[in-house]
């Protein structure tokens, strides 16, 4: 987890902006240190809360904008450092938890201190509280205090969060639950110390929930035998009444890690208690958790696919406008050449993603074939009465040679649909800077080939870089035995070797150190390719887009001899053609060979079917199941008017189904499989594809809706 300061905005510098909405960040103009942290919707504007390192003393900021995320104004505070993660707004006050700051910038956490300012920024009052007030306190060694947030709670504010004490015979620091009972005018109403000693516990977030409880996402992390190191980590909620008693407590629910800089939490009108934690089976995955009012688990949901080579950190959670979850964060892949403020939405019974956005700003990057996004984060997320989506969060702009850093902070209005602008497609949202070109050989993305050279009448193929003469070159392994869609190189032959141009729109195949031009992206519309790949000059003669299942926009050269113009081959960007990355050099004279594109994934999920097979086939047993999809019995009837009836045998070995148009989008998004049938009936007449998926094995298939 990145620790980020964050803002002070007396320079504004757009982004993007749309109709529907824009991608702003604020910048004092030089080199500094800012983050964003909590955002308000006001009636006349929004308000942001904000911190930040400027010549080397911390500052705290607040920013006004209007809807289009104009500055108003911006005030700042270098006599105190406050919690922006979270902020309340309530009676047209504002209040903040946070520390004081000594002539040396130190933070003086030695208490709990809440602020109040007006919507203007202004500070009205401050009261800091310490154990010391506490009837007869429980222990007198405090290390720190550690606010995580205020609440407001009927007529009180409570800040709540956690003190850091030493254990008296070793030097380790643990932690005790600690609130403290604000009323209005900031007097002292009570303090509640939790838990006994020799167990850590860590208050993370508020709500009220609907009967009007105070609700508290908490950890408790057990040391065995008093050793730290031997702990055992559970995250659960505990409800208090508005006399301070805990009234009622999940079941501790086990986790793998407890330790996060900033956690988050929500509480859905029907009571479902949505939290989130890290998987430490692998450090990479976060899972989702929807626990019922009275405590039972709903569903858990893990973001990442199972090989969990990108990253989705959640720092929020929030109720979207149709009732469904919204998670925030920021968005990594493995290679780095994807990273962002990251965005998805989860269906709220079964936790199924809806969609993901991650929001790529490219101005830094060289526009080079491995240039990498700024990356960036966001913090919070607040919906506004029309559905649309503000969020509030961090551009960092970190030199790759160790220069000065230059974070500002970003705030971001998307429709309800997680777009800029309408209909924005897919995953990768690219929001400034040179549109980033999808280059071929992105790592983790995997072809699979009908091939009759292959032992199993498929290929698995993908491509792994090395490096000769200060040049990068792909090499292409093949991989006969069917797996499940995961990367290995274990039984990789190299077969093929490719290398890119610079900009990496030239695609070379070196076939005895011959350099063949492959691809050519930068052509145009009555353009000729010329290669000694193939003998035949071909013409550009169309030049299109179209979507794939993840909704991402892919465009397309058309090429045809001019001799032979009925006879044309398709070039994908960032896949090759329906014929492999070696495409037929011979096409012109209708010998296309009998190699055939199925399926082709990135990161473990489908991203393209070829529309002239049948599907494909994946599986990560040993069972001898045939891997010629059109002889594969998965469901009947077909054609179909209403209902698709699963093989019993199928049915059984996958747990989830999702639909997929020919044209690119899917129509019916993943969700939990629940039955052996299932109703197309609501679709139009047309071709499309039923995919069927477990975490071992997946299979597509075509099929006919009349």
């Amino acid at each position: 987890m990145r620790l980020l300061f964050v803002i002070l905005s007396l320079c504004l510098n757009v982004v993007l902006t749309a109709q529907e909405g824009f991608v702003k960040n604020y910048d004092l103009g030089t080199n500094e240190i800012e983050s964003g942290g909590s955002l308000h919707i006001l009636d006349d504007g929004l308000l942001l809360v904000s911190k930040a390192i400027i010549n080397s003393a911390i500052s705290s900021v607040i920013i006004k904008t209007n809807f289009e995320g104009d500055t108003l104004w911006t005030k700042r505070y270098s006599d105190f450092f406050i919690n922006v993660e979270r902020s309340v707004v309530h009676d047209s006050l504002l209040y903040l938890t946070g520390f004081f700051v000594d002539d040396e910038m130190n933070l003086i956490r030695n208490g709990y201190t809440l602020f109040k300012l007006d919507l203007n920024g202004d500070l009205l009052a401050s009261q800091k509280y310490t154990i010391n007030a506490y009837p007869d306190p429980p222990v007198d060694s405090i290390r720190a205090y550690g606010s995580s947030g205020p609440v407001v709670y009927g007529d009180k504010i409570i800040v709540y969060g956690q003190i850091y004490e030493s254990r008296s015979d070793t030097s380790n620091v643990f932690s005790r639950g600690f609130m403290v009972w604000y009323n209005m005018d900031l007097s002292l109403d009570t303090m509640l110390y939790l838990q006994p000693e020799h167990e850590e516990f860590d208050i993370w977030d508020a709500h009220i929930d609907p009967d009007g409880l105070l609700t508290f996402l908490v950890d408790k992390d057990t040391p065995s035998n008093d050793q730290l190191e031997d702990e055992e980590n559970y995250r659960y909620f505990i409800k208090y009444d508005q006399e301070g008693h805990q009234v009622w407590s999940s079941p501790p629910f086990e986790i793998d890690h407890s330790g996060r800089f900033y956690l988050s939490s929500t509480i859905l009108p029907n009571g479902d208690m949505i939290m989130y934690y890290e998987n430490q089976d692998n450090s990479r995955s976060r899972e989702v958790v929807s626990f019922s009012k009275d405590g039972n688990i709903n569903w858990i949901k893990q973001l990442d696919p199972n090989l969990n080579q990108d990253t989705r950190e959640i720092n929020d959670v929030e109720q979207a406008s149709d009732g469904h979850m919204l998670l925030s964060g920021l968005y990594e892949d493995v290679a780095q050449e994807r990273q962002g403020p990251y965005l998805c939405k989860l269906d709220k019974d079964t936790g199924e993603m809806l969609w993901e956005r991650v929001f790529l700003d490219w101005r830094g990057a060289p526009g080079q074939l491995n240039g990498l996004a700024i990356d960036g984060l966001l913090w919070e997320i607040q919906v506004a009465d029309d559905g649309s989506i503000y969020g509030i969060g961090d551009r960092m702009d970190r030199p790759a040679n160790g220069g000065v850093f230059n974070d500002d902070v970003l705030l971001m209005k998307l429709d309800a649909n997680g777009c800029i602008e309408q209909d924005c497609g897919g995953f990768e949202q690219d929001v400034a800077g040179v549109q980033h070109y999808k280059n071929m050989f992105h790592v983790l993305s995997i072809w699979y080939h009908q091939d009759p050279f292959a032992q199993d009448g498929i290929f698995r193929i993908g491509y792994d870089p090395s490096t000769f003469d200060r040049k990068t070159r792909f090499n292409m392994f093949e991989d006969e035995f069917l797996l499940e869609p995961h990367y290995t190189s274990a039984s990789a032959i190299n077969i093929e070797t490719f290398l890119t141009s610079t900009t990496g729109y030239q695609i070379y195949h070196l076939i005895d150190n011959d350099t063949l031009l492959l691809y050519d992206f930068e052509l145009e519309i009555g353009d000729y390719f010329e290669s000694g790949y193939t003998p035949h000059t071909l013409e550009v003669i169309d030049i299109d887009t179209i979507r794939l299942l993840n909704e991402d926009y892919r465009k397309t050269w058309t090429l045809a001899d001019p001799n032979q113009p009925e006879l044309t081959l398709r070039w994908i960007e960032g896949i090759g053609t329906d014929y492999g990355m070696l495409w037929p050099p011979e096409f012109p004279t209708g010998d296309y060979g009998d190699i055939r594109l199925t399926c082709y994934y990135v990161y473990e999920r489908l991203h393209y079917i070829n529309e002239d097979i049948g599907g494909c086939f994946i599986s990560d047993t040993e069972e001898a199941t045939s891997t010629d999809v059109d002889q594969l019995n998965v469901f009947y009837p077909n054609p179909v008017s209403d209902r698709l009836s699963l093989y019993p045998d199928i049915a059984s070995h996958y747990d989830r189904y999702a639909v997929h148009a020919v044209g690119g989008n899917t129509v019916l998004p993943e969700q939990n499989l629940r039955a052996e049938v299932i109703d197309v009936s609501q679709l139009d007449g047309g071709i499309y594809f039923l995919q069927l998926i477990a975490d071992d094995r997946q299979v597509v298939k075509k099929f006919v809706k009349i």
